[in-house]
C-alpha cells in the first residue's frame, strides 16, 4: 500500500510516518504540509489512502477531500483532528473519510487505521472487479444493445474507448508435469492483472466459469494484434512458470472491430477453446490463422529493431540489416496478407523515435521524408524513402557521435589540468563520470591524441615544471606543482622525459 499523510506540523507527521513504516505494511509513505501539496503528490505518486489533518493553511483537510471528491478520485480517506467537534465528524461522513479519529494518535490506533484501510481498499477492488466484470459479461452476451451505452459504462470503469481490435480469449491452465488444472481450481484473476501498454489493454476476467481475457488495441491492425498477444502470452507464461510452475494456453478469437459484436468472438474462441488442442503453442486462434505468419511478423519487428539501432551508430553497417527488413517484410506479405504497411508504418515509428532525441532543429527534412513513407502506396516505394532516411539518420548519428567524442576529449584534459597539481590524481579520476567503458575511453582517447591518458597526464606535468623552471621557482616548489611531493621521483621522470636534469634543463634555458 502506498500512503499519503497530510499535517502542517512537520513533526507529527513524521512520527505518524514513522509508526507506519515500523509495522511493514506499506510499500511507500508520502508526505505532504497541507491540501494544496497533497493534491500534487497524488498527481505525481498515486497514493492508495490518505491520512489527513483537518486544520491546516492554504488548504485544510475538509476542502482537500472536497477537492478529492469533485476530482472523481474515491481514494479512502482517515481524517484526524486536535477538535471533538460534531461538525467535522458529519462532514467526514459527508465525504465519504473512511474513519474520523482524534489526536494524539496511539500506535495501536494507527495500527487499527492501517487494518481499516486495507479492507476497505481490498473490498473496493473486489467491488470494482466484480462490476466490471459483471459489464465484460453483459458486453460478451449481448446484452449491452448501444455503443452509448457500453461507452457510458466503460468510461465508468476506465476502460479505453477508442480501440480499433477487440479479442477474446479463452484460457487452459496446465501444470508443469502437463497436468491440467481444473478451472474451478485455477482463477486468472489470482495470477494475471490489467494490462496497460503501448495501445494495449487487456482485462482478466471469468465468463461462464471459464477463465477469460478481453484485449483491446488502439490503432491497430489484425496481424499486428495477434503478435502482440502472442508477445505477451510468452511473458505472461515465462513469470508463471517461474513462479508458479503453471502454464497457459489462450483459445483466440478472430480480432474483431466491432464492440457489440463480441458475442460472435466469444463464440470463436469458445469453439477453440473446447476444440481438441495439442497444446505445442501457447495460443490457438479460430479458423487457425497459420502459426509461420506470425513467427514472420515476429521476425520483422526484431530485424526493424536491430536495423534502427545500427543506424543511430552511424557508418554504413546497417545497410545489410535494413536490407534484411526489408525482405521480412516482403516475405510477410507474401504469405497473404495486405497488411504491408504495418511492419513499414513501424519501422517509421522507430525512426522518429531515435531521432526525437536529437538536440535542436536538426531532423526537419529526416522528417519530411518519414511523413512521405507514411502514404507510401507499396513497399517498393517505401523502401526507397526509408533507405533515403536511413543513409540521413546514419550520418547524422556519426556527427553527432563524433561531437560527442571530441566534448569527452576536451572534458578529460580539462579534469588533468585543474588536478595536475595532485599527486593522487589517477586516470580513473580524469575519466569518472563519463558513460563509457573505461577500455573503449582509453582506445578513443589514445586514436584522437595519439598517446594514452596516462601520458598525456605526463606531459601536462611537465609543461606546468617547463613554466616554473622558466620562472625561476625553486625544484622543490615545481615538483610540488607537477604533482611529485618526492623531489627525487620528480627528478628521475623529469629526466626520461626530458634527457636532462631539471637543473640541467633549467640552466640550457639561460
Amino acid at each position: 500500500m502506498r500512503l499519503l499523510i497530510i499535517d502542517d506540523e512537520r513533526k507529527t507527521r513524521e512520527i505518524i510516518a514513522k509508526q507506519i513504516a515500523k509495522m511493514n505494511r506499506t510499500e511507500a509513505i508520502f508526505q505532504a504540509g497541507n491540501g494544496a501539496e497533497a493534491l500534487e503528490v497524488i498527481g505525481n505518486e498515486q497514493p492508495d489512502a490518505v491520512i489527513t489533518d483537518i486544520a491546516m493553511p492554504v488548504m485544510d483537510g475538509l476542502e482537500f477531500i472536497k477537492a478529492l471528491r469533485e476530482r472523481g478520485s474515491n481514494i479512502p480517506v482517515v481524517i484526524m483532528s486536535g477538535y471533538d467537534e460534531f461538525s467535522y465528524a458529519q462532514a467526514a461522513l459527508r465525504y465519504n473519510a473512511v474513519d474520523y479519529i482524534l489526536k494524539p494518535v496511539s500506535p495501536d490506533m494507527l495500527s487499527n487505521i492501517i487494518s481499516n484501510i486495507e479492507k476497505h481498499i481490498m473490498l473496493s477492488r473486489i467491488n470494482e472487479r466484480n462490476s466490471k466484470e459483471s459489464f465484460l459479461n453483459n458486453l460478451i452476451n449481448g446484452t449491452i444493445k448501444t455503443a452509448r451505452e457500453a461507452y457510458g459504462r466503460m468510461e465508468l470503469f476506465n476502460i479505453p474507448q477508442n480501440s480499433s481490435i477487440y479479442i477474446i480469449a479463452y484460457i487452459h491452465a496446465l501444470r508443469n508435469s502437463g497436468e491440467h488444472i481444473p478451472t474451478s481450481s485455477f482463477s486468472i484473476n489470482e495470477y494475471v492483472h490489467e494490462i496497460k501498454q503501448d495501445g494495449i489493454t487487456a482485462f482478466p476476467f471469468h465468463h461462464d466459469r471459464i477463465n477469460a481475457m478481453i484485449f483491446l488495441f488502439e490503432n491497430a491492425i489484425p496481424r499486428m494484434a495477434l503478435a502482440r498477444i502472442s508477445e505477451l502470452v510468452h511473458r505472461m507464461n515465462s513469470d508463471l512458470m517461474n513462479k508458479h510452475g503453471i502454464h497457459m494456453f489462450f483459445a483466440l478469437s478472430q480480432p474483431n472491430p466491432s464492440l457489440l459484436q463480441l458475442k460472435a468472438s466469444s463464440m470463436e474462441a469458445v469453439t477453440v477453446y473446447r476444440s481438441e488442442l495439442d497444446f505445442l503453442t501457447d495460443i490457438r486462434v479460430y479458423r487457425n490463422i497459420e502459426s509461420d505468419t506470425l513467427s514472420i511478423f515476429k521476425e520483422t519487428e526484431d530485424s526493424i529493431d536491430t536495423s534502427i539501432k545500427a543506424i543511430t551508430e552511424g557508418g554504413s553497417s546497417y545497410r545489410p540489416l535494413l536490407s534484411k527488413a526489408f525482405s521480412c517484410m516482403s516475405d510477410f506479405v507474401k504469405t497473404g496478407n495486405n497488411d504491408w504497411n504495418y511492419p513499414l508504418l513501424y519501422l517509421i515509428k522507430e525512426a522518429e523515435k531515435a531521432i526525437s532525441t536529437v538536440p535542436g532543429d536538426q531532423c526537419g527534412d529526416i522528417r519530411a521524408i518519414l511523413a512521405e513513407a507514411k502514404t507510401a502506396d507499396s513497399l517498393a516505394q517505401g523502401r526507397y524513402l526509408i533507405e533515403d532516411a536511413a543513409a540521413k539518420i546514419s550520418t547524422l548519428f556519426a556527427k553527432l557521435k563524433e561531437s560527442s567524442v571530441k566534448s569527452m576529449i576536451e572534458k578529460i584534459k580539462e579534469t588533468i589540468k585543474k588536478n595536475i597539481s595532485n599527486e593522487d590524481f589517477t586516470v580513473s579520476d580524469a575519466i569518472k563520470g563519463i558513460s563509457y567503458s573505461e577500455n573503449y575511453i582509453r582506445y578513443i582517447f589514445s586514436n584522437s591524441e595519439g598517446m594514452s591518458i596516462k601520458d598525456y597526464m605526463i606531459k601536462i606535468r611537465m609543461q606546468k615544471a617547463f613554466l616554473l623552471l622558466k620562472e625561476g621557482k625553486p625544484i622543490k616548489d615545481v615538483a610540488e606543482a607537477a604533482g611529485y611531493t618526492n623531489q627525487r621521483y620528480f627528478a628521475r621522470y623529469f629526466k626520461e622525459y626530458t634527457g636532462m636534469t631539471p637543473s640541467e634543463w633549467k640552466a640550457s634555458q639561460k
